[in-house]
């Protein structure tokens, strides 16, 4: 008991300890007061966040200060963030319930040592503006996600490079299709930002405007 106290006081005089007594207080309040009550708290401690940032219940985290968060993002009920290589997300970007982003991972190097002296393998993970993410999925250390991607609820999103627009499904999760090839006729895509449309014979391709 006495050692369990010794241990709460401790964290109470240190900053990353505050933050977890606050997370861990405001992580299960419902409804628009806990949303905007959880930004209150968190958005400080966070790399980086900008503006319009919605965080849902259940949110969890470890090194929450190497996340960076750009504008009108969703974290999801009960999504977790393990950011010891780094977390980036752009804006407009949506994370469904139950997501799961991994940054580090257990070395496994040596037969002969237990995995528990071997260390960490840290990664950053990166997502890029308007990804939409759905529920369960698991995105592992070393991953690219480009703009405009979207990903089916379940998968496990390998170490890679993901190009903008790619549908991602699976476990582990490849590349079923995208979404330009979906739409590539339709009208509205000519207005998309930061991307030039020509479409010669059919096929589609694609060039970046620089901002």
């Amino acid at each position: 008991m006495f050692k369990s106290l010794r241990l709460f006081l401790k964290a109470i005089f240190v900053r990353w300890g505050r933050l977890q007594l606050k997370a861990a207080f405001s992580r299960n309040i419902p409804g628009e007061y806990g949303i905007a009550l959880r930004v209150k708290i968190l958005q400080k401690y966070f790399g980086y966040a900008g503006k319009n940032l919605r965080i849902y219940e259940g949110f969890k985290f470890r090194n929450l200060h190497k996340v960076l968060i750009g504008d009108n993002v969703v974290i999801g009920i009960d999504n977790f963030f393990q950011a010891g290589g780094g977390i980036e997300i752009g804006s407009e970007t949506v994370l469904g319930p139950g997501v799961k982003i991994w940054t580090q991972n257990q070395k496994s190097d040596s037969l002969m040592e237990p995995y528990r002296i071997q260390g960490l393998e840290y990664l950053k993970a990166k997502l890029g503006e308007n990804v939409w993410v759905g529920p369960n999925v698991f995105i592992m250390p070393g991953t690219d996600i480009g703009n405009g991607c979207m990903i089916t609820a379940g998968s496990l999103v390998n170490k890679g490079i993901y190009p903008p627009y790619s549908i991602i499904s699976g476990n582990p999760a490849a590349i079923i299709g995208n979404r330009i090839d979906d739409e590539k006729r339709s009208p509205h895509m000519q207005n998309i930002p930061g991307i030039a449309f020509q479409i010669p014979s059919g096929d589609l391709t694609f060039t970046t405007i620089p901002e």
